[in-house]
C-alpha cells in the first residue's frame, strides 16, 4: 500500500463552504482496491467528519436578516458540506464492538454543525439534496427550488412544495 492520504492538501472552501469531495478523505489506489467498499466509505465519512469538526468557527455575515424571502439566500455555517456515498454510513450502530457492514444503498447526507458545534448529520432525499447543493453554494430559495427539481426532472407542485417547505423548516430548526 502507499498508505492512507486523509489530508493530502489543506481544505479548499466553494463560497465559502468546505470542499471535501476532493480534498478530504482521498485514500490511494491500492488501498481503495483492497478494501470492501463500504469501509472505504467509512474511512472517507470520518475524514469529513474530522474536517467540519476541525473548521473554524464563523460568525454569521454582517447584515444578515433573519426574515425568510424566497429571493434570498439562506446562511449555513461554512463548515456545511455534502457527502455522497455507495453505502448507508450514517445507519451503522454506534457500538465499536458491533461488526456490522454498512448496507450497499446510495446515500447523501449534509455535514454540519450544530449551535454547540457538534458534528451531526442529516440523510437527504434526492430532491432534499438537488435543493441543497445549491442552497450551500448560496443560491436563492427560489432558484435552488427551480434548479435541483430541473436537475431531477420534476414539476413543483403542491406535493414538492410540502416537502421542500419541511426541508427549510428542518434547517431552522438544526440551527
Amino acid at each position: 500500500f502507499n498508505g492512507l492520504v486523509l489530508f493530502d492538501q489543506p481544505a479548499q472552501t466553494v463560497h465559502g463552504h468546505l470542499e471535501t469531495q476532493s480534498t478530504v478523505g482521498q485514500l490511494s489506489l491500492e488501498l481503495q482496491a483492497a478494501l470492501p467498499n463500504d469501509l472505504v466509505d467509512l474511512l472517507r465519512h470520518e475524514a469529513i467528519e474530522m474536517a467540519v469538526g476541525a473548521a473554524p468557527p464563523a460568525s454569521p455575515p454582517p447584515g444578515m436578516v433573519p426574515d425568510f424571502a424566497l429571493d434570498a439566500a439562506l446562511v449555513f455555517d461554512p463548515s456545511a458540506t455534502i457527502a455522497r456515498y455507495d453505502h448507508a454510513i450514517h445507519r451503522l450502530p454506534e457500538d465499536l464492538d458491533d461488526r456490522s457492514r454498512a448496507p450497499a444503498e446510495a446515500t447523501t447526507l449534509l455535514v454540519y454543525r450544530d449551535p454547540d458545534h457538534s458534528v451531526r448529520f442529516l440523510h437527504l432525499t434526492a430532491l432534499a439534496a438537488a435543493i441543497t447543493e445549491p442552497l450551500l453554494a448560496g443560491a436563492s430559495v427560489k432558484e435552488a427550488l427551480m434548479r435541483g427539481t430541473a436537475s431531477l426532472d420534476i414539476n413543483v407542485d403542491d406535493d414538492v412544495l410540502a416537502r421542500v417547505s419541511r426541508l427549510l423548516a428542518d434547517f431552522a430548526e438544526r440551527g
